[in-house]
């Protein structure tokens, strides 16, 4: 409970734990793909439904900067990019040479966070941040693949994005594919 006071961790607040769920419907038996519960805060690598890494994140916090829940697959990939607040916006920030980054939705992306430490709580504006070492992990295994040495790499109907779903516990999303 602090310095020199002893106590015990509330699981509702300060534990994070994988919470095992069905595959997203249609996916090959091998597939590899990402599912996030933004619950937990916790993302899970699986190859069907073999678990494969598991890691805490920081999704979006509450309103405007939430994450956006659903079924998604991945649109592009590169070693690294500047991400900065819209043009107008209320919180103006602006981060160079963000590592790791790999989009689902317009404006949201997974990403390497460098600038803070409090994984397993929420603390993006709608982004899922990682640890840059847990972030290279999780995209060297999802498609598309990026060559070795190559900045950038996109989707294309012969090397699709992988699946990646943003739950909130066991609640269904959307499939917004």
């Amino acid at each position: 409970l602090g310095d020199g006071v002893d106590g015990f961790a509330d699981d509702r607040t300060d534990i994070r734990h994988w919470v095992p769920s069905a595959p997203v419907e249609g996916l090959a038996a091998d597939a590899v793909w990402l599912d996030i519960d933004a619950g937990q805060q916790v993302a899970a690598l699986r190859r069907g439904k073999e678990l494969l890494y598991v890691t805490v994140v920081s999704s979006g916090t509450s309103g405007r900067h939430a994450t956006p829940l659903g079924i998604y697959e991945l649109t592009d990939k590169t070693a690294w990019g500047d991400m900065a607040s819209r043009a107008g916006a209320d919180e103006v920030y602006h981060v160079e040479n963000v590592p790791w980054v790999a989009h689902f939705w317009p404006r949201y992306a997974l990403h390497g966070a460098f600038w803070h430490w409090g994984f397993g709580n929420r603390a993006s504006h709608g982004c899922i941040n990682l640890a840059p070492r847990d972030a290279i992990a999780l995209l060297e295994a999802l498609e598309p693949l990026q060559p070795l040495g190559w900045h950038s790499v996109y989707a294309t109907d012969d090397h699709p994005g992988a699946v990646i779903r943003i739950r909130d516990g066991l609640s269904a999303v959307r499939d917004k594919r």
